[in-house]
């Protein structure tokens, strides 16, 4: 018994030691499984820390190589980038020369900028950028039209393990930059123009954000307004007490810029205390440029202040703004207005290659056309539309009446060819998104609806009320569909975001512009014939001041007090303004019409003041104070080269082009537009208008809008002839503060605007990234 109790002690001592054994076996088995594991992932995470640290070092060094192109550029143009020319110009200095049309470049090429870059030396000598060892960096340039493109090709290895590990983790990226045409900056402006006058004749100008947003708790948050003339800025004034039409009591909300002089309107400079009591004032913004209220909301009018010398940031008022960008201290202000259709040539209908066919003519060429049509995604889903192809014509009254009312389509794709009539009413608004291009003339009015852009080749025409259909604020216990609250401005009861963009190749057409002066005791259907042997009216002022700046350009000499205006062998003022072989563009009012120029009667040019002196503007076409060109006539030098017959300068009509719509029919269409109205009830327009010719509209102080005329978004173009006087109505709730007379243009400046037009600014370029690419290592 005793033997076998130690045999059977043996045997479970064996059991529980082999039991022990197979225990601490599993263990250690996965206790190497798990430094297994943990060793695969510790490869794992610095494999991805590899991956990383080498797809962000070839990145960087590739914006290094980008800034360190582009900020020498910038020391070299002084601080401010210049047109495309000069970038080029620039990269030929530092030995970046254009390698030519064609795609990416092939592995190896470009110019080496590695030591160019400065970058570090790591432990083996090479450059290196958070321990990734750069192999290589290129860069070539190829020029396309108006764009440069960088082909900045980088290469860079891992150092971890340098010696042991064959072969090393790599990285190959190539990124694209593209140097081109920069935004334009004038659509951060509520009225940009080159030349002011008449616009500002008991005007206000103020904020769409703040003139919708009646919320006390956000009151002083709105920005402040812009307002700019790049040549000339016009305000009457008169010495005597009161108000009355020689007084600009306008009120703009934020700041003037002018380049040349600001005058009066006899061209008499104002001096810088006679702002101290003009009836033109601004309004007060704080530091951040947020305009000021009163506990009521309303703003808090104050005159304007030249800035002082250096100018600074935040001024009310800027006389003789700079034009070198690096030197303007308070925003950009552009030097000239670019083509909603770039002057370029375009491209090739037939090879779609670029072209420079047309280039320079300042008219909208099919190629140049095409170009921008090509970019052009929208549509126009409903709406009264009408088409006319080219050719056809408005035959008669009727068959326009028809156009506005019933149409010929059911929709616009985003390109059409021909003259289009656009018209919305609320229950069938005209519906936009995205871009449309349009090679024609436009007419448009009505209800408008969704966000989108036109752009047409020809003019625009606006001759009733283009506004959104906007949507109304629920109050409390309103019912479902039956909002009684404010204008939602810019949204649809939907939801649907209302904001437009016009442009036009041609000129813009507002209100009645066809209704001869009141001098003319006019009839309701008569309208100006556009020569000499017809009325006169504000449009064709206009016109004849226009293109008096336009002649200025072209002549070396203007005439001087006691100088026979009639004949430039006495002139002997040297002209500032004088552009070599510059290429005017006329103005007429419809095609074949006389041109006129008001450059002569008892004008002259005062080089002290560098401004005009004489009458404000012609009242009748008289040839003692206008010259009057003939465009048939060939022989005329203004218009022709008198040894080849070439073109010397453009002429472009304010009327339909090829005569496809008549004014007799336009007129009584206009006069329709107006009887449909409450007596008082402003016209109104939303949205962005654009175009680098001219704006061109009145609204008639004895229609029934009583001379009234809302714009709810922005005025941009380089000549702006528009009157909106408003009425002598002392003590009414309408009125200019502080005037006796009702606001005339009222305009709410609208930001959401400012994006809408791809209009490029030829005169400053921007870089861009436009390409991001791995490519196999070099």
């Amino acid at each position: 018994m005793k033997t076998r109790s130690v045999c059977g002690n043996s045997a479970e001592r064996g059991s529980a030691l082999l039991a022990a054994v197979i225990l601490i076996s599993a263990l250690a088995m996965l206790l190497l499984s798990m430094l297994a594991v943990g060793v695969e992932g510790s490869r794992a995470v610095t494999g991805q820390d590899d991956e990383l640290r080498l797809t962000s070092a070839v990145e960087s060094v590739g914006s290094l190589a980008a800034q360190h192109l582009w900020s020498g550029y910038l020391r070299a143009q002084g601080g401010a980038a210049g047109d495309v020319h000069s970038f080029r110009l620039y990269l030929d200095s530092i030995g970046l020369a254009d390698s030519g049309p064609g795609g990416p470049p092939p592995a190896g090429s470009g110019t080496d900028l590695i030591a160019d870059v400065g970058l570090p030396a790591g432990i083996t000598g090479r450059p290196e950028m958070d321990r990734v060892r750069v192999e290589n960096l290129r860069a070539l340039r190829r020029d396309e039209g108006e764009a440069t493109r960088l082909y900045l090709t980088v290469a860079a290895s891992s150092n971890r393990g340098a010696g042991f590990i064959h072969p090393l983790p790599t990285r190959a990226l190539q990124e694209v930059y593209t140097v081109e045409p920069a935004p334009f900056d004038g659509f951060d402006y509520g009225i940009l123009t080159k030349n002011v006058n008449c616009v500002f004749c008991h005007a206000v100008i103020d904020s769409a954000k703040r003139a919708y947003d009646l919320d006390p708790a956000h009151y002083g948050t709105f920005d402040k307004i812009k307002v700019g003339a790049l040549e000339s800025l016009m305000l009457r004034s008169r010495s005597r007490s009161g108000i009355n039409d020689f007084n600009a009591d306008s009120l703009l909300a934020g700041t003037l810029y002018v380049r040349g002089q600001a005058t009066d309107q006899h061209g008499v400079p104002i001096s810088n205390n006679g702002w101290n009591t003009h009836t033109a004032r601004s309004c007060q913004f704080d530091v951040n440029g947020n305009l000021m209220q009163d506990a009521s909301g309303n703003l808090v009018p104050q005159h304007f202040d030249p800035a002082g010398n250096p100018p600074q940031p935040g001024e009310n008022l800027y006389l003789d703004y700079p034009t070198n960008y690096a030197d303007q201290p308070d925003g950009l202000l552009p030097t000239t207005f670019p083509p909603p259709f770039p002057d370029d040539g375009g491209i090739d209908p037939a090879t779609g290659l670029p072209s420079t066919i047309g280039a320079n003519n300042r008219r909208v060429d099919p190629g140049e056309f095409l170009a921008v049509a090509h970019d052009a995604d929208g549509s126009i889903a409903s709406g009264i539309v009408y088409v006319a192809d080219p050719g056809v014509h408005i035959n008669s009254q009727t068959q326009y009446n028809r156009a506005l009312t019933i149409g010929n389509r059911a929709s616009l794709a985003s390109v059409t060819t021909g003259n289009v009539i656009l018209s919305g009413t609320q229950a069938n608004p005209i519906v936009i998104t995205g871009t449309v291009a349009i090679d024609g003339d436009v007419v448009i009015d009505g209800w408008i609806k969704g966000t989108g852009s036109i752009v047409a080749s020809g003019n625009v025409y606006a001759p009733g009320d283009l506004r959104y259909l906007d949507g109304r604020a629920y109050l409390p216990g309103d019912s479902p569909g039956q909002p009684t609250g404010g204008p939602t401005f810019g949204v649809a009861q939907d939801g649907t975001a209302n904001t437009l963009g016009l442009a036009a190749g041609g000129n813009m057409l507002i209100g009645d512009y066809l209704r001869p002066s009141s001098i003319f005791d006019p009839g309701q259907y008569d309208i100006v014939s556009g020569d000499a042997s017809g009325s006169w009216n504000f449009a064709l002022a206009e016109i004849s001041l226009f293109n008096r700046t336009e002649w200025a350009h072209t002549q070396p000499f203007l005439p001087g007090h006691g100088q026979d205006p009639h004949n430039p062998a006495t002139w002997t003022v040297p002209n500032p303004g004088y552009i070599a072989s510059y290429v005017p563009r006329y103005y007429q009012f419809g095609p074949g019409d006389q041109v006129p120029i008001y450059n002569l009667g008892n004008l002259y040019f005062d080089p002290s003041t560098r401004t005009w002196l004489g009458d404000e503007v012609p009242t009748s076409w008289d040839p003692n104070v206008m010259t009057i060109i003939d465009p048939g006539d060939h022989s005329n030098p203004l218009l022709y080269d008198p040894t080849t017959g070439a073109a010397r300068a453009a002429v472009l009509p304010v009327g339909a082009q090829g005569g496809w719509l008549p004014d007799d029919f336009q007129k009584h269409a206009i006069e329709a537009f107006k009887a449909g109205r409450p007596v008082g009830e402003p016209m109104r327009l939303d949205g962005l208008y654009y175009t680098n010719n001219a704006i061109f509209g009145i609204v008639h102080r004895n229609d029934r809008m009583d001379g009234k005329l809302v714009v709810n978004g922005s005025l941009v173009c380089a000549d702006l002839g528009l009157l909106a006087p408003g009425k002598s109505a002392p003590g009414g709730g309408d009125n200019v503060p502080g005037s006796p007379y009702s606001v005339g243009l009222r305009l709410n400046y609208d930001e959401r605007t400012k994006g809408m037009l791809n209009v490029r600014n030829p005169f400053q370029v921007a870089i861009h990234r436009t390409l991001w690419r791995p490519t196999a290592a070099l």
